[in-house]
């Protein structure tokens, strides 16, 4: 929260108010994104030491979740805000998109000239989850071994076969099980997070009424 705020003072101070485009996901789907990005980076840690919300120790604080404050520090910071969630790119694009063009002042744009992208590639299956953070704890223990080489240096990079990029490129087409969470951190998730998620549904519900996203 403390960088988040410190990227908002900054554009802020450079640019007035200019309009925010900010956008959320489902708290579940946001923690497998995040801790499957820090396997990317990495990261060693098993899922219920990445987040629990019973650990002082845990990566993700539950206050790194919450949506609600970010929202409010928007709305007592910039006048025209605009919030969406990932869902709605996948369920209610036309909808999005004609009220983007609205909320930014130019033409929706025609159904043919909104394209899909698929560039960002993501460890998804169960199987490459658990050799990345296998592979990962095999580095970190050449990275403290004098004279072994890493397994990120330039050349294993280069031919998709670092940590990060064998199981991302090369095992991306392995058959594997997508990673989900456990059942009583997805319920824990669901119930903790409930009126946080309301609050964004809330904006995204009023946004093109501006009872929200203006003053």
């Amino acid at each position: 929260m403390e960088e988040y705020e410190k990227n908002l003072r900054n554009i802020r101070r450079h640019f007035d108010d200019p309009a925010i485009i900010v956008g959320f996901r489902r708290h579940d789907t946001m923690l497998l994104s995040l801790y499957k990005q820090y396997l990317q980076q990495g990261g060693t840690a098993p899922l219920d030491r990445f987040f629990n919300p019973g650990d002082s120790e845990t990566i993700v604080r539950r206050e790194d979740l919450l949506f609600k404050k970010r929202l409010q520090y928007l709305e007592d910071r910039f006048s025209r805000i605009f919030v969406y969630t990932q869902e709605e790119m996948s369920d209610r694009l036309p909808r999005l998109t004609e009220d983007l063009a609205r909320f930014l002042g130019v033409p929706v744009p025609a159904s043919e000239e909104v394209t899909e992208s698929r560039k960002n590639v993501s460890v998804r299956g169960e199987f490459q989850v658990r050799l990345l953070r296998r592979l990962n704890r095999i580095n970190r223990k050449l990275n403290t071994t004098p004279w072994l080489p890493s397994l990120d240096n330039r050349l294993f990079d280069w031919l998709d076969l670092s940590p990060r990029r064998l199981t991302q490129r090369r095992l991306a087409g392995v058959e594997s099980s997508p990673m989900t969470l456990p059942p009583d951190l997805q319920s824990c998730l669901e119930k903790e997070f409930e009126g946080d998620w309301a609050y964004v549904r809330q904006w995204t519900e009023n946004r093109m009424d501006y009872r929200f996203s203006t003053r």
